[in-house]
């Protein structure tokens, strides 16, 4: 488990409730960038784009 703990890419998350709130802020997030992309605030990029960028 020491082993584990050393490497730099792994992130441990201790509180459960803490990373919730960050899925929770990331969804509003995400649905208020939405809703500026439909006001015509935003510019929102195609579906193809996104494929694309993958």
């Amino acid at each position: 488990m020491e082993l584990v703990k050393s490497l730099g890419f792994i992130i441990e998350v201790n509180n459960e409730e803490s990373s919730h709130s960050k899925v929770l802020k990331d969804i509003k997030d995400a649905v208020d960038e939405v809703n500026l992309i439909k006001a015509g605030k935003l510019k929102g990029i195609s579906a193809k784009a996104l494929i694309n960028e993958l």
